[in-house]
């Protein structure tokens, strides 16, 4: 659940100051309700809620590993808007940067976590974007297994299957228990090895 929130407030946020912003723009925003500032301005408030009871950092490591929205522009893009400070509140603004530097530590550590595992077997990396697969699952129609969180981001946009375009919902995913057994294996005999060198 704490992936999909993360993706889906990085989209958003990506649709508001990303390069692309300037194409939301409509002649008469008020007759369609539409008000940009103002919508940063909730959106810069639901992260900044979520992250205040995000004791272990959870949240934070999610929004980093969102691939398809995420980088670290997107912070300083809405940290470095002109005026900022007449659309969100200081204090709001000094959280949403200290959310920033967590999300930058989440990232580096999960980068030190890679350089340990070292070479990852084919058979556990996804399919789609080559990183090690945390929660295997089979898409019931190409019996192809993908991590959750990739094939998670992918239904946010297309509810297909992207192996052969076939129909496919969050609740038609297949848990691969056997392959994540052996991934977890994998993981903890890399980290003993690495903390025992």
């Amino acid at each position: 659940m704490v992936d999909r929130i993360a993706n889906m407030l990085n989209y958003f946020l990506v649709q508001l100051v990303g390069p692309n912003r300037k194409s939301l723009h409509l002649e008469n925003m008020d007759k369609y309700g539409f008000n940009p500032k103002e919508l940063l301005k909730k959106i810069v408030s639901i992260y900044v809620h979520i992250a205040r009871d995000d004791k272990e950092n959870t949240f934070a490591a999610a929004i980093g590993n969102d691939g398809r929205s995420y980088n670290d522009k997107l912070f300083k893009g809405v940290l470095g808007i002109r005026k900022i400070e007449e659309i969100v509140d200081f204090m709001k603004l000094q959280e949403f940067a200290n959310l920033h530097a967590k999300v930058k530590f989440a990232a580096s550590e999960a980068m030190d976590e890679e350089e340990v595992l070292g070479e990852i077997p084919d058979e556990f990396l996804d399919p789609i974007q080559y990183t090690l697969m945390r929660d295997p699952v089979v898409l019931p129609s190409s019996k192809v297994t993908v991590d959750r969180s990739v094939i998670e981001r992918h239904l946010l946009s297309d509810t297909t299957d992207p192996f052969n375009r076939s129909h496919l919902t969050q609740d038609m995913l297949v848990p691969d228990v056997k392959l994540k057994s052996q991934i977890d294996e994998f993981i903890k005999a890399r980290n003993q090895h690495g903390s025992s060198s």
